[in-house]
């Protein structure tokens, strides 16, 4: 018994460590290149943000991944973001399972946006918030902001600002920028915890640091505003500056406004009519009035 016991034990770490080792030692391929997610620290380099993904180059990459390494999750999910982007949901959501039965939270992480979207899959908020906490509780920290998301909104969960704030955080201190700025909003509105427009102004300027366009405007309109912050109009137009070159309509409009009156930077019409036209551009209503 003690025997047949410790060959068990033997074989199961053999395949344990086989796996693991499959897992470690897969190099870096055109698969991550193409495919791999933009919030990914197994990849090197920036990775690939979903709708940029260019599937006519990532499929390839990826299935000739797949077929080295086929107990690599990192390609099982990345040839699923690649289906993704091509709009096969079906054979999306396929490789996403496959990464998933291996562990991958970035996996759990796309098979509930899967069925908090409804695609390849019924729309079904209990499974994405399912999925989600899986993600979220291994640390993963986009899962742990999606999780924070549904529970801020009562999706498929009892509506629950406190654990709402609780997972944004958790995503906040890992860096996760959109977790930053969200977990900024909660604290400029009072959601789940004390207002606090300094603290607001803190986790803003994290995530507007990291390129974020929706914190750069809020930080923006902070500093423009005097809330939380000194009253700085031009760091006001620093920061609408940046939102705006990204092509945030809000933070064009204001920049506009800014030019039109003068604030934080020389009055300039035509500035300001440039800036206003490209808000209107995007369908910013105020800014259609204006020219």
């Amino acid at each position: 018994m003690c025997a047949k016991a410790a060959l068990f034990l033997s074989v199961w770490l053999v395949a344990a460590c086989s796996s693991a080792f499959a897992q470690s030692d897969a190099p870096m391929t055109d698969c991550d290149k193409y495919s791999g997610s933009n919030y990914d620290p197994r990849i090197k380099g920036a990775g690939v943000a979903t709708e940029k993904i260019d599937p006519k180059t990532a499929i390839p990459a990826c299935l000739d991944a797949v077929s080295h390494y086929p107990q690599t999750s990192r390609f099982l999910y990345q040839l699923g973001r690649a289906y993704f982007s091509s709009k096969d949901y079906t054979t999306a959501l396929d490789y996403f399972r496959k990464a998933a039965e291996q562990g991958d939270a970035f996996a759990y992480k796309g098979l509930g946006d899967m069925y908090d979207e409804g695609k390849g899959v019924a729309k079904d908020s209990t499974q994405a918030v399912a999925w989600y906490r899986k993600a979220a509780e291994q640390g993963n920290a986009v899962g742990q902001t999606s999780l924070g998301f549904m529970y801020e909104k009562g999706f498929g969960v009892a509506k629950d600002l406190t654990q709402a704030v609780a997972w944004y955080r958790k995503a906040a201190e890992q860096g996760n920028a959109v977790g930053q700025f969200n977990l900024g909003e909660m604290y400029r509105n009072g959601q789940g915890v004390a207002k606090d427009d300094a603290q607001a102004v803190a986790w803003y300027q994290r995530a507007a640091e990291q390129g974020l366009d929706a914190a750069q405007n809020n930080l923006g309109s902070m500093y423009q505003n005097g809330f939380g912050v000194a009253k700085d109009l031009t760091q006001a137009v620093a920061w609408y500056r940046k939102a705006a070159e990204q092509g945030n309509a809000f933070s064009q409009f204001s920049l506009g406004f800014m030019y039109y009156n003068g604030f934080g930077v020389a009055k300039d019409d035509a500035e300001a009519v440039a800036w206003f036209q490209k808000a209107a551009d995007q369908g910013f209503e105020l800014a259609k009035k204006i020219i």
